[in-house]
């Protein structure tokens, strides 16, 4: 830990209400004096989300707050190093109906078009979905989730498309498809 100075997290991280996994990462952020950034996947709770002074509180426990981990909201930019660092969090559950609405998934999980107006030109993008699906055959197969889902993965792919046109990253780091290309 000691060469790191910065953790990066790409969603899916388990911010759920009455879960207090969050709360202990944040107690070994501390004890290590070091930062994570979180963005929100599409199993994360937002609940309230970010107070502006910096603190995560996330879910339910408005006591909880956590210095050492940081949410990046939706659209979100900062300098880093000299270089435009954006995050943009989100994408869509393709198991909804294994899940419990407001319980173990959330309606505002997919990239909405205000959160895309807030999109711009950075040099790094960090985001939870991918502006394209991965190029494996499993993946490429999506029109198999049933008509509510494979509308909201049409949805959600053309505004994924579409926010990394305008954020015009040199690179992206991003989640969500649980695979690394290029």
């Amino acid at each position: 830990l000691s060469r790191t100075d910065l953790f990066i997290q790409v969603g899916d991280f388990g911010f759920w209400p009455d879960y207090y996994f969050p709360q202990e990462v944040n107690e070994n952020l501390l004890k290590f004096s070091k930062p994570m950034w979180a963005l929100d996947g599409n199993h994360d709770f937002k609940g309230d989300g970010l107070d502006l002074n910096g603190y995560a509180a996330w879910g339910r426990d408005k006591d909880f707050h956590a210095p050492g981990l940081v949410w990046m909201p939706r659209g979100f930019v900062l300098p880093l190093a000299g270089q435009e660092m954006g995050f943009l969090g989100g994408a869509v559950s393709i198991d909804q109906g294994n899940r419990k609405e407001n319980e173990s998934w959330w309606a505002y999980e997919a990239l909405t078009e205000l959160e895309l107006l807030q999109v711009r030109k950075v040099d790094i993008w960090v985001t939870h979905d991918a502006p394209a699906v991965p190029p494996y055959a499993a993946f490429q197969k999506q029109d198999r989730f049933g008509p509510k889902i494979n509308l909201e993965l049409k949805i959600q792919r053309e505004r994924m498309a579409r926010a990394f046109d305008m954020a015009k990253p040199k690179l992206n780091i991003h989640g969500h498809w649980h695979r690394r290309y290029s």
